[in-house]
């Protein structure tokens, strides 16, 4: 009687009741390995999910910027917004082989770089700062899959291990202001050009804003390399866009590049180094 009111007590059970087995090592062993396979299955769709709903985060945001621009189109007789990009304050000397086909180019991405902000800050003419008062807020220009652009390492940091590994684009663009800094590259030659946006051979397929990286959603989500590597799985990158017709998506590297350059052909396919008609 007494052996099996201890046998009682050890197992858990009160007194008069059938002793309960507790679970063994083995048991418990299984278990825990059933719970890691489980774990191991759904942790990849989870990232895949976040990615997505990053990648959808910026297409939303993109989408918001496209208002913007029609906005600041219908005040400025359909012209695209007057400014650049912080690339393109970094790059002044690239633009003077533009000035054979838009007049002045490299003279206006000077001026337009050294235009001060409200601020204080010398970034007045960047495209987060002109089209200000055109959006809702400075949130939107940011990605949030902005991981930071090793690509353009040498045009947006003098140190690319030190700075652009370290910091999104949105807040190296950002400067010494209080607002704004953005993740998105803008297609300034657009505005250079002085030409009514509806007079664009192609708006579904010009691009006005991208991505300032490749692999910043769900086909290829990374932070920077080096650039001696940061190119080597380009082609397997994405990128959002901003087109000039307002829709936004999330498009292969190959769709990035044809709307590069496919806007510059007329329906010949001759190319005329320009995107309007």
């Amino acid at each position: 009687m007494q052996r099996y009111r201890m046998s009682s007590v050890f197992s858990g059970a009160s007194p008069g009741e059938p002793g309960r087995r507790a679970f063994t090592l083995i048991e418990l062993l299984v278990v825990i390995a059933i719970i890691a396979i489980l774990a191991a299955l759904l942790f990849p769709v989870y990232t895949r999910s976040r990615d997505r709903a990053i990648q959808t985060q910026c297409v939303s945001d993109l989408r918001q910027l496209g208002q913007g621009v029609l906005l600041y189109r219908q005040d400025f007789d359909d012209r695209f917004p007057y400014a650049i990009d912080y690339m393109d304050r970094q790059l002044i000397d690239t633009w003077r082989s533009w000035d054979q086909t838009i007049p002045n180019a490299s003279t206006q991405v000077q001026e337009l770089a050294s235009r001060t902000a409200s601020d204080g800050s010398p970034y007045g003419g960047q495209i987060d700062r002109v089209l200000r008062p055109w959006t809702t807020s400075e949130e939107i220009w940011r990605c949030p899959g902005d991981t930071g652009a090793g690509g353009v390492g040498a045009a947006t940091a003098t140190d690319y291990t030190k700075e652009l590994t370290a910091q999104p684009v949105w807040r190296i663009t950002r400067g010494s202001g209080t607002w704004g800094g953005t993740s998105y590259m803008y297609r300034t030659e657009l505005c250079l050009s002085n030409r009514p946006a509806s007079r664009l051979r192609y708006p579904s397929l010009t691009n006005v804003f991208m991505d300032a990286a490749f692999y910043w959603h769900s086909r290829l989500h990374r932070a920077p390399r080096p650039n001696s590597t940061e190119w080597a799985d380009y082609s397997q990158g994405s990128y959002d866009q901003l087109y000039a017709d307002g829709h936004a998506a999330n498009v292969s590297q190959q769709d990035y590049s044809d709307s590069w350059w496919l806007p510059y052909r007329n329906a010949s396919g001759v190319n005329t180094w320009t995107p309007f008609e």
